[in-house]
C-alpha cells in the first residue's frame, strides 16, 4: 500500500515551516487555533490543485493575502512538497505558489520526481514549468505526473458536521450519484443503495455498526422514489414498529455516525482519508466504536484525523498521535514519543494524560 510518507508545508496560513513524516494512522490533537484545521486545509488545497481549480479555491478562501502566512508582507510564497512511498518506490510532487497583483496565486515552480531506492542513488526529476495559473499535472504526457495525479485524486476529505434540518445529507438525491461517497454525505442514500446491491457484505457491516450504537435501529429501507425513479431518499425501520422513518427522524449524532460508518466501511477505500473532528456530536459509546472502525480501516487506507476527544484518544496508541501547538504565531506539529510516557501509561490512558496537560496540545 502506497502512503503519504512526507508532507512539507511552508508559508501557508499558520504553518510557517513544517515537515511531517506520517504513518498509516495519524491523529492530531491540540488546542483551538493550534493549526489542526489549517493542516487539513493543505489537503483541500492539494485536491483543488489536482482538479485544476486553484483559482476558484483561492477566490473562495478570500485571496492570496489571506492564505500566505501573516500575509504577503511577511511571506512571499507557499511551498508544498509531498512524497508517496511504496518501497522501494517513491513519487514526489513539489510546488511553489506566489501571489499576483490581483491577489491570486500562480505557480512559480511545479515538478514531479520518481525514485527507485534499490536501483538509483538519486531521484529522477521532471519540471512542469512556471507562470501557469493551474497545475500542469493533467496536461503533460508523463508517467510520473500520472502517478502523482492519481495519488492526489485518491485523497478524500470527510466532514459530516452539517446535519441540520436543511442539510444536504437529509435530502433526496439522484440514484446514479454513487461513484464516490461525497465529503459531506450528501449522496448517502444513493451510495448505500449502491452498496446494498453491489457490495452487500459492506452494506451489512454498516447496518451492524449502526445497530451497535442505536439498538432501536433495525435496517435501512432503500428504494427509488415512486414518483421519480431517478431519485432516492434514505428511510429506515425501527425494531419496535413496521413503520418507515425518514432522515428527519434521525438524531444529528446518529446521522453523523451513519456517514462515518459508511465512509470507513465502503467497498473501495481511498488511499488517504482525512477526517476533521469525527467525534463531534457522538455519544461516548459511539466514539469508542468509531475508534475500532478507524483501527480496522488503517490496514487498507491511510488516515489523518483531527480530534478534541479524550474518549477517542483513550482507544489509541501513543504512536498514532501528533501534538499541534502554536508557538510565536507558528503552528508546530510534533509526534508523541511513547518512551517519554512510559511511567504515566502504567496508570493512565493517552487521553487522560492529555487532559492532565502532560504532553502539550492544551491552551
Amino acid at each position: 500500500m502506497r502512503i503519504l510518507e512526507t508532507l512539507t508545508v511552508r508559508g501557508y496560513l499558520s504553518i510557517y515551516d513544517q515537515e511531517l513524516h506520517l504513518d498509516r494512522f495519524n491523529v492530531l490533537i491540540g488546542a483551538n487555533g493550534s493549526g489542526k484545521s489549517n493542516l487539513i486545509q493543505v489537503f483541500h488545497l492539494l485536491q483543488n490543485i489536482a482538479s485544476r481549480k486553484l483559482q476558484l479555491f483561492v477566490g473562495r478562501e478570500g485571496g492570496a493575502n489571506r492564505l500566505l502566512h501573516y500575509g504577503r508582507n511577511q511571506t512571499t510564497a507557499i511551498d508544498i512538497a509531498v512524497s508517496f512511498t511504496e518501497p522501494p518506490y517513491t513519487n514526489g510532487y513539489q510546488l511553489r505558489l506566489i501571489p499576483t497583483a490581483n491577489d491570486s496565486l500562480v505557480f512559480e515552480d511545479e515538478s514531479v520526481s520518481f525514485h527507485n531506492t534499490e536501483r538509483y542513488e538519486f531521484p529522477l526529476d521532471r519540471q512542469l514549468g512556471a507562470g501557469h495559473k493551474e497545475s500542469e499535472l493533467q496536461e503533460v504526457e508523463d508517467r510520473i505526473a500520472g502517478h502523482l495525479l492519481s495519488d492526489l485524486n485518491n485523497i478524500h476529505i470527510y466532514q459530516f458536521h452539517d446535519t441540520g434540518p436543511n442539510a444536504q445529507v437529509r435530502q433526496t438525491c439522484k440514484i446514479s450519484d454513487n461513484i464516490v461517497f461525497h465529503h459531506n454525505g450528501s449522496n448517502l442514500s444513493a451510495f448505500l443503495y449502491y452498496l446494498e446491491r453491489q457490495h452487500p457484505r459492506h452494506f451489512k457491516r454498516i447496518e451492524r455498526s449502526v445497530r451497535s450504537i442505536a439498538p432501536f435501529f433495525q435496517k435501512f429501507i432503500l428504494h427509488p422514489s415512486r414518483l421519480n425513479s431517478e431519485s432516492i431518499q434514505l428511510e429506515w425501520k425501527d425494531i419496535h414498529d413496521d413503520m418507515h422513518f425518514g432522515t428527519s427522524a434521525l438524531p444529528d449524532g446518529l446521522l453523523r455516525f451513519i456517514c462515518l460508518a459508511t465512509a470507513l466501511s465502503q467497498s473501495k477505500l481511498p488511499s488517504l482519508m482525512i477526517l476533521d473532528e469525527p467525534e463531534l456530536g457522538l455519544h461516548p459509546a459511539a466514539i469508542t466504536y468509531l475508534a475500532g472502525l478507524l483501527r480496522k480501516c488503517e490496514h487498507k487506507c491511510q488516515i489523518v484525523s483531527a480530534t478534541q476527544s479524550v474518549t477517542l484518544l483513550n482507544q489509541l496508541s501513543p504512536d498514532n498521535i501528533w501534538i499541534a501547538e502554536r508557538e510565536g504565531g507558528k503552528s508546530i506539529f510534533k509526534p508523541l514519543v511513547e518512551e517519554n510516557l512510559t511511567p504515566w501509561l502504567e496508570q493512565y490512558s493517552v487521553g487522560d494524560i492529555w487532559e492532565k496537560n502532560l504532553i502539550g496540545g492544551r491552551p
